[in-house]
Parts: C-alpha cells; sequence; structure tokens
C-alpha cells in the first residue's frame, strides 16, 4: 500500500502543480482549492465504492471502512466521486456571488479544461502504482516471451505477465501529450477535457478485458467492464446535452440581439 500512495500522492502534486501554472494567477488559489475538493471526492468515491463491492465483510468490520490506507479502493467510485465533485462546484459557482472565487458564469465545459491539467498526472500514476503494489494485472504469459515483464500479484509472487499496467500508463502517456499539442484548453471551451476523459474511458474499457486479477462479475463480464461501458454511456449524454444547452443558450442570445436591433 505505500507504493501505492506514493505514486499516486506523486500524480496528485503534479496535477496541482499544472493547475496551479495553467490558470490566470490571481485565480491561482480559487482552482487549487476545486481541485482539492475533487481529489478528496475522489478518494472519498473510490473507497465508498469498495466497501459497497465488499459489503459482506466490511458489514462484520465496520471499524474498518474509513480507513483506505490499509487498501482498498475502486476506481469507478474515483470516477464519480471526481465527476459529482466537478458538477457541486459548477453549481455553486452558479449560485455563489463571491467575487474572490469568480466562477460564475462558467459553464461546464469551462470547469472541466480549467481542472483538467489533474487528470493525466493522477491516471498514468495510478496505473504505475497498480504495477508495483500488484494490482489490476495482464494475464500469465508463456515462459521466454519477449514482451513479458515479471509482475507481482495479490499472492506476494512474480509471474511472467502481460505488463497491462505499464502498457496503460504508456497509451495515456502518449495520448494525453499529443492531446495538449495538438488541443489548448478553453478552445473551444470542453474540447480538451472531453477528448480526455473520452480517451481515459477507453482505456479503462480496453484494460479491463485484457486484466486477470480476481474480480466479481456479472453475466459473464467482470464488473469493471460493465462499469467503463455505463461511464461511456454517461459521459455521452453529459457531453451531449451540455452542447444542446449551450446551442439553446446561444441561440436565445441571438434571437435577443437581433431583437433589439429590429426598429419598432
Amino acid at each position: 500500500m505505500y507504493d501505492f500512495s506514493l505514486w499516486v500522492g506523486i500524480g496528485a502534486t503534479l496535477g496541482m502543480w499544472r493547475i496551479a501554472r495553467s490558470v490566470p494567477e490571481r485565480q491561482t488559489n480559487a482552482w487549487v482549492n476545486a481541485a482539492l475538493v475533487v481529489l478528496s471526492a475522489t478518494l472519498a468515491g473510490a473507497r465508498l465504492f469498495y466497501v459497497l463491492i465488499n459489503h459482506a465483510y466490511f458489514a462484520a468490520h465496520l471499524i474498518e471502512i474509513p480507513q483506505f490506507w490499509t487498501g482498498g479502493l475502486a476506481w469507478p467510485g474515483a470516477l464519480a466521486g471526481a465527476w459529482l465533485a466537478i458538477l457541486f462546484l459548477v453549481f455553486v459557482s452558479r449560485s455563489t456571488s463571491s467575487r474572490r472565487a469568480r466562477f460564475g458564469k462558467n459553464p461546464l465545459s469551462l470547469f472541466g479544461d480549467r481542472l483538467y491539467p489533474l487528470l493525466p498526472p493522477i491516471a498514468i500514476t495510478t496505473w504505475l502504482a497498480c504495477w508495483k503494489a500488484g494490482i489490476a494485472y495482464g494475464p500469465l504469459l508463456p515462459p521466454g516471451t519477449w514482451y513479458g515483464v515479471p509482475s507481482l500479484d495479490e499472492s506476494g509472487s512474480y509471474h511472467l505477465r502481460l505488463p497491462l499496467q505499464l502498457v496503460a500508463a504508456l497509451s495515456l502517456l502518449i495520448y494525453f501529450g499529443v492531446l495538449e499539442l495538438r488541443v489548448r484548453p478553453l478552445q473551444p471551451p470542453g474540447k480538451l477535457s472531453t477528448l480526455a476523459w473520452f480517451g481515459l474511458l477507453l482505456n479503462l474499457l480496453l484494460a479491463s478485458l485484457l486484466r486477470a486479477d480476481p474480480a466479481p462479475y456479472w453475466n459473464g463480464i467482470r464488473l469493471d467492464t460493465w462499469m467503463a461501458i455505463a461511464f461511456l454511456a454517461v459521459f455521452s449524454m453529459i457531453v451531449l446535452l451540455n452542447f444542446l444547452i449551450n446551442r439553446l443558450w446561444k441561440k436565445h442570445v441571438f434571437t435577443s440581439a437581433r431583437a433589439k436591433e429590429t426598429p419598432t
């Protein structure tokens, strides 16, 4: 658990640093605080989901439920916590009159772009943390397979396996790197964060199909695979809804402007 916490901590620290460097200086504190809210919700969600899928054990060990430092986090809960935190921040920003925060008129797409720098470091270092901790490993390979890597599993043993965690981390590094070279934040608003989340969800879906670690199944398919599909569907609906709302708002503003220009 120490190695896992170390790698995730490195990712969170890099993400916070990237946010502080990417926003206007006068808004640094506000966006760093927003990132802390997202990180806290991510951790809480990851622990809560793990507790829920292992409810039989935790029902008999209630005192261990908040002890996340002993191990036991799940990515579906982490993503759900992060998304709910972002939606909460958007809601609060629209209802607050604070001049220091100045989130008030920003739509969801602007929040996504401003908080995007937090995503790549955490996603990549979490995969590396899984490799060091013996979590989410790939299938066994025949001895002598050239692309196999000795990987730790939950028994504490090393076996030659498909280096799933390393491949997943490297693919995200390349994807996010290309994305940041080709797409600038807020140009147009939401494009960068939308593509980033889609890439991460596809990464999680493909990885779940190759994972060989123990996991609950439903209808013969791993639960994390079902969750990746569900998150892709929900995210697609959120993006579509946000797009339609923005189009309707622009149409309303344009219509209002034309009406003011029309002589009576």
